[in-house]
């Protein structure tokens, strides 16, 4: 039986690309330098920019952080799973409340 390799893929999912930027700039730093696909998935800001001058790729989905609304944290949810799916990386890492 042929074992598929793990993907070198990461994927970074936070509330905002400011938060990617400041609390996890250096892990995302390493990780490409070790060969990884590292994206960022929150929200686009300002930041997106900066990640990416620093080989991060990066995903926009929606997120409204204060809501409480069950509805639009199942759509959420929705997009989280269906950009995962898509992406298919090696690990995830949810930082904040509505990533995890």
């Amino acid at each position: 039986m042929k074992r598929s390799m793990p993907s070198k893929s990461i994927c970074i999912i936070y509330n905002t690309m400011w938060a990617v930027h400041n609390f996890r700039r250096n892990l995302i730093k390493h990780l490409i330098a070790d060969g990884y696909t590292v994206t960022a998935i929150a929200p686009y800001d300002s930041f997106e920019k900066k990640l990416a001058s620093y080989g991060a790729r990066t995903r926009h989905i929606g997120l409204q952080s204060n809501a409480t609304n069950p509805y639009s944290d199942f759509i959420y949810f929705l997009r989280v799973y269906t950009l995962l799916r898509a992406l298919r990386p090696g690990c995830v890492l949810n930082y904040t409340i509505k990533p995890n």
